[in-house]
């Protein structure tokens, strides 16, 4: 599969990303977020992650600096397995980054309701 369809609800695009272990996670669009993906750790778990594989510097929108918790773990990213670094965070949602959404081409419908992320290459 080389497209991804998603959705739009309350101001945020949504995309369900698959895990290796066939779980789904829904995840909001978030291209301030330079990495893969954001989770919380009861959806790492789901999802079939590692336990806590280490920390990453990241800042946030005021400037600060933390240090934030990752995870490893598998996803099915437009037909292919990829191995990326999750970030743990304390929201429900969690997050598409541009760590997966290079090389691909976002399509955005506002008036449809409906979003869509192709392989460009």
């Amino acid at each position: 599969m080389s497209r991804l369809d998603g959705r739009i609800e309350e101001l945020e695009v949504l995309f369900d990303v698959l895990a290796e272990n066939g779980q789904v996670s829904c995840q909001a669009l978030d291209t301030g977020f330079t990495g893969s993906l954001t989770v919380n750790a009861a959806t790492a778990a789901r999802l079939g992650f590692s336990k806590v594989a280490g920390t990453t510097r990241g800042e946030l929108a005021d400037g600060s600096e933390v240090a934030l918790e990752y995870v490893l773990g598998a996803v099915v990213w437009l037909g292919r397995r990829r191995t990326i670094k999750a970030v743990l965070i304390e929201t429900e949602r969690g997050s598409i980054g541009m760590g997966l959404l290079r090389d691909v081409i976002v399509h955005i419908d506002t008036h449809a309701g409906v979003a869509s992320i192709d392989r460009a290459v």
